[in-house]
């Protein structure tokens, strides 16, 4: 039950995340991100670029310097996989934002949401940060992988 929820590779979370984005459009159709208060507002925009710096963190190639071996996911080695990590918890805050948002009970969500995802980016940026700082020859995940032999 677990792995439907929280895996990273669940097609739920992915369903999930969907659906917040659809509904954040759905929001701006509607035009209820306008009836916000100035601090909503503020909140939701922020939470709204956190959720575009988390999704672009997880969607680039880290590791497009290296030949990977045909039996290497890319989006499992390094710090990928950690960035995948972190899409689970921000999936779920984009649909509990804009519901939120819908339901006009938002102030007190975008508050902690953006907390949340804050910290969340922030520890993404520390990862790209130490990642881009890293001058290492060595391919990703090189010493965890197990040998086919």
């Amino acid at each position: 039950m677990f792995d439907l929820f929280f895996d990273r590779n669940s097609r739920f979370v992915r369903a999930v995340e969907a659906l917040g984005v659809g509904l954040l459009i759905v929001n701006t159709i509607l035009g209820r991100i306008w009836t916000l208060g100035l601090f909503s507002k503020v909140l939701f925009f922020l939470s709204a670029g956190f959720y575009v710096f988390l999704r672009f963190c997880h969607t680039w190639n880290w590791y497009r310097k290296f030949e990977l071996p045909a039996d290497v996911d890319a989006t499992d080695i390094g710090i990928r996989i950690q960035l995948k990590k972190a899409m689970v918890p921000t999936s779920y805050l984009i649909l509990i934002i804009n519901l939120a948002v819908f339901f006009k009970y938002a102030f007190g969500v975008l508050l902690t949401a953006s907390v949340i995802l804050a910290v969340t980016a922030y520890v993404n940026l520390v990862l790209v940060y130490l990642h881009l700082k890293d001058d290492d020859g060595t391919p990703p995940s090189f010493f965890s992988r197990l040998s086919k032999t």
